[in-house]
C-alpha cells in the first residue's frame, strides 16, 4: 500500500513539474520594440526670436526591416515653431537601432511671454497595413515639450 501511494505521489509531482515547464519554461522573445530617448524637451530660458535644437533618438529593438515613421504635433499655439530633420515622414533603414531625430524650435519674434506645452507623437507605420489597407499593430511614443518664453537674457 505504501509503494502505491509513493508511486502516485511521484507521478503527480512529475506531471506538475511538466505542466509548469510547458507554461513557464519556454523562452519567449519580443518581436518588436520601439522607444524614444530622451522622452522630453524642456527649455526655461527662451526669449522671443530665439531658437534651439535637440536630438532625440528613436530606438528599435530588432532592426531587421525598414521602419516607416510618421509624426504629429499636438499643440494649441506652437505647432508652427517645430520642425524636424529629416523631414517628416521618413524611413529608418534596415540595421539602424538608434536613429537620431533633430527637433528644431524657433520662437517667433512676436511670441507672448509665458509657458508653452506640446506633445509630439511618433508612430511606426506597419508595412502590411499600408499595402493591404487593413488593421495592424503600430508602435509609437510621445515626446513632451515644455518651453518658457521670458524676458530675461542669459
Amino acid at each position: 500500500m505504501r509503494r502505491l501511494r509513493k508511486s502516485r505521489q511521484n507521478r503527480g509531482l512529475i506531471a506538475g513539474a511538466l505542466a509548469l515547464f510547458f507554461l513557464f519554461g519556454q523562452a519567449y522573445t519580443a518581436l518588436a520594440g520601439f522607444g524614444i530617448s530622451p522622452p522630453s524637451v524642456q527649455n526655461a530660458r527662451l526669449v522671443p526670436g530665439s531658437s534651439f535644437e535637440r536630438t532625440i533618438y528613436l530606438v528599435q529593438g530588432n532592426p531587421l526591416k525598414p521602419l516607416n515613421i510618421s509624426v504629429t504635433i499636438d499643440s494649441k499655439n506652437m505647432e508652427e515653431w517645430i520642425s524636424f530633420e529629416p523631414k517628416i515622414p521618413f524611413t529608418i533603414p534596415v540595421g539602424i537601432q538608434q536613429f537620431p531625430l533633430k527637433i528644431k524650435i524657433v520662437v517667433p519674434k512676436d511670441a507672448t511671454l509665458g509657458v508653452y506645452k506640446a506633445f509630439i507623437r511618433i508612430q511606426t507605420e506597419p508595412e502590411k497595413a499600408r499595402k493591404a489597407g487593413g488593421v495592424a499593430i503600430s508602435l509609437g511614443g510621445r515626446i513632451d515639450i515644455e518651453l518658457t518664453v521670458g524676458d530675461d537674457v542669459v
